[in-house]
């Protein structure tokens, strides 16, 4: 038998003998190495934690002692201490090691849907702390990670208690209940414990006493009443609940979540859901709809507990585990036999056929009032027969998907925070105000508003003590590493968008990823289907399916974007094979095409003759007047600069002079001198001494320009140019207009 021990002494112990591990320095070296147990820690991150600012003068050189001392001594035990380039690894079965073990039968717990298996893990865990861990050493990095494992462990013991309470054993827990509840008087979820195993226990006079004396506890510590959770938990006491009697159900009854401390924003939606509540009669349901981080649960969850007290016979939390890594999205069956549980009913008696568990579910809920929060939903029929049927009920539904087909739900989409609001965010979650406010506004620009976002841009920076705000706004910069910086421990952005876009059909995301390839700021129907090669109507169903899995947003009729994170997310994942050159490819001449139509219908073109797009689009938008014209160039104006700038180098660059000549009549005409420079300035650039017509159609346009703009200097410079260029290519209709300008210019 081989363990390692960190919860307590440090030691490792091979068949029941303690290995001996040397003095402390060494048993520090190892437990900073078994915390990271198979991950690399590097020379740097060993010294700040063993020794800290007290690291000798030849540090370096007594970290390789300690080590060299660590892996004779470890001989014997099946582990071993590697170096690799600087950094130090220990390999380990985390198995053997009590913290990843203990970590691990949580875990375990938690997810078990079985309360019995799941008591019986979470016991197996708890069994594992010997005493406080890292006995005898004391570090600066030691003593705040042991502070840390002591709240780990103190969260762990209150959902072991929970699970204990639903197995029917309060009266074992009564005095562990009562130590923690004298450890720490304020802690609203104990103190709801404790009153429940004296309820059971029949002492309900005692239970009644302990949430007076935790009323005025936390009236004097912080001016506030109990939550709502635990006031409906008293009401249950004072009325004599026969469910609240039951060992089987009354924890899952008041099974809400905890609500969010640093929760901000929603103000507006908070708002008009408190009036819902108060002007209607009938049962009132929402459900909240977004991408994935927008923030639905936590909206949720703290609507739940503000209006939670109004709702005295249940708050329920049901997980439907939509979009969890590695969880089985729960069934409606499933769900109806957890909520049926809670109500009191014995399991051997729920009835097996989906329609009678729902009916039997309304005739339980009948006449109550109860708050039920349906969590990560995928669709309509997984929550219609949940749906109380009488009045005085509220629930609330979070979902990544629209969920138009409910009768009497209310939709509430969710979209990123307002500026001010979501640079409140980031410095919650950083944890200080220690940090440069323009910086800060760069994070909050590239995490693009997004709440799930701006956390973790907030933890990076509360983890990181040595960053700064502008150091992670530098980080952030780059598109292509944004998505990478933006998690922490088990949480990503990369995550969260993985499983709304593993939940696409095949076809749309093949779409998806081709849109990430896309330049421009939106994207219309016609463009997307160039993109895909699709027809125009099976691209719209494929667009429609993004917007109603939040992928995509419908920002006017038929006209689409990607949220920055998202469109980032669409890029990293990249196609196989010819298909990204092949996509842009065809879509620059969709836009060249569709220029040059627009063009016809525009007065006075002032540029030189583009040339011709030989290739035409399979699918392209009716453009017959003037009036169209300009509608469209307005539209894909910002589309069409980019794709300029964008391509201005590599193997698209053919198209920029000449998607810049036929973009010039509609600047003109419409005043964007400054933008039609630039344009033309990138078309120059991007024609180069290989292009000599897209080099004089360029200086053509520029010259064109700095006429309008009064600087004729500039354009006789550039029309001269461009008539140079025109008699090398021998193109006499070229010449001509070169030379019109310049007399022009001339008067």
């Amino acid at each position: 038998m081989f363990e390692c021990r960190l919860f307590g002494n440090v030691e490792v112990r091979v068949d029941g003998r303690p290995v001996d591990i040397g003095p402390a320095k060494q048993r520090c070296v190892l437990a900073t190495l078994l915390v990271e147990a198979n991950r690399t820690v590097s020379a740097d991150q060993l010294i700040d934690r063993v020794w800290a600012d007290r690291a000798p003068l030849r540090v370096r050189s007594s970290l390789h002692s300690l080590l060299t001392r660590l892996r004779s001594a470890l001989a014997a035990a099946p582990m071993s201490i590697t170096s690799r380039s600087g950094a130090y690894v220990l390999d380990v079965d985390e198995h053997a090691v009590d913290l990843h073990r203990f970590r691990h039968l949580m875990k375990r717990s938690r997810a078990e849907a079985d309360d019995g298996r799941a008591l019986d893990l979470a016991e197996q865990a708890m069994a594992l702390w010997r005493g406080e861990p890292f006995a005898g050493l004391d570090t600066p990095w030691l003593a705040e990670l042991r502070a840390a494992l002591e709240r780990e462990r103190a969260t762990s013991r209150v959902d072991y208690h929970d699970l204990a309470l639903r197995c029917g054993k309060h009266a074992e827990l009564l005095t562990d209940l009562s130590t923690m509840a004298d450890e720490d008087p304020l802690d609203e979820r104990v103190a709801g414990q404790l009153m429940i195993a004296l309820y059971r226990a029949g002492r309900q006079a005692d239970a009644h006493a302990h949430y007076a004396r935790t009323r005025k506890l936390l009236a004097e510590s912080l001016g506030a009443d109990p939550g709502p959770a635990l006031q409906a938990l008293h009401r249950g006491i004072l009325s004599g609940s026969a469910a609240l009697a039951s060992d089987e159900t009354a924890p899952a009854m008041f099974s809400l979540r905890a609500d969010i401390p640093g929760f901000v924003g929603r103000d507006d939606e908070l708002r008009d859901l408190t009036e819902a509540v108060n002007a209607s009669p009938t049962v009132v349901i929402r459900a909240l709809d977004g991408m994935a981080g927008i923030g639905k649960t936590a909206l949720a969850v703290r609507a739940a507990h503000l209006l939670a007290a109004r709702f005295p016979d249940g708050n329920v939390f049901v997980e439907f585990h939509g979009h969890t890594p590695g969880r089985t999205r729960v069934s409606t069956g499933e769900a109806l036999d957890s909520l049926l549980r809670a109500t009191g009913i014995d399991p051997k008696t729920i009835p097996p056929r989906l329609d009678d568990r729902a009916r039997l579910w309304r005739n339980r809920v009948a006449g109550k009032k109860i708050l039920l929060v349906l969590d990560d939903v995928v669709d309509h029929d997984q929550v219609r027969t949940l749906l109380p049927g009488t009045a005085g009920s509220l629930v609330l539904i979070t979902s990544r998907n629209r969920l138009p087909a409910l009768d009497g739900v209310r939709s509430v989409s969710l979209d990123v925070l307002p500026a001010e609001q979501a640079l409140h965010l980031l410095r919650e979650s950083a944890g200080t105000d220690q940090h440069d406010d323009e910086a800060l506004a760069e994070i909050v620009m590239c995490c693009g508003r997004l709440p799930l976002a701006l956390a973790l841009a907030g933890a990076q920076l509360r983890d990181h003590p040595q960053w700064n705000a502008r150091y992670l706004a530098n980080l952030l910069t780059e598109e292509y590493d944004r998505i990478e910086h933006l998690s922490a421990g088990d949480r990503s952005i990369a995550a969260a968008f993985t499983m709304s876009y593993r939940h696409l059909p095949a076809a749309e995301q093949h779409l998806f990823r081709l849109l990430g390839l896309h330049p421009g700021p939106s994207i219309d129907v016609f463009a997307t289907a160039a993109l895909s090669g699709h027809t125009f109507q099976e691209t719209r169903r494929q667009l429609e399916t993004l917007r109603t899995r939040h992928l995509i947003e419908e920002t006017k009729a038929g006209r689409y974007r990607l949220h920055r994170l998202v469109r980032a997310y669409a890029r990293a994942l990249g196609t196989a094979g010819d298909a990204p050159h092949h996509a842009v490819e065809q879509v620059l001449i969709y836009y060249r095409h569709t220029a040059h139509t627009a063009n016809i219908h525009l007065p006075g073109q002032n540029s030189c003759t583009a040339p011709v797009v030989v290739t035409v689009p399979h699918v392209a938008p009716y453009i017959g007047n003037e009036h169209a014209a300009r509608t469209w160039f307005t539209a894909e104006l910002a589309t069409l600069v980019t794709c300029i700038d964008q391509y201005r180098t590599g193997p698209h660059r053919s198209h920029v002079a000449d998607l810049s000549a036929r973009l010039n009549p509609f600047l003109e005409l419409s005043g964007y001198l400054d933008q039609a420079l630039t344009v033309h300035l990138a078309a120059l650039s991007a024609a180069g001494p290989a292009d000599p017509l897209g080099q004089a159609t360029a200086h053509t346009d520029i010259g064109i320009v700095c006429q309008l703009r009064g600087e004729p200097a500039a354009a006789a410079e550039h029309f001269g140019q461009a008539l140079k260029l025109f008699v090398e290519l021998g193109d006499r209709d070229g010449e001509a207009k070169a030379l019109g300008h310049l007399r022009e210019l001339n008067g």
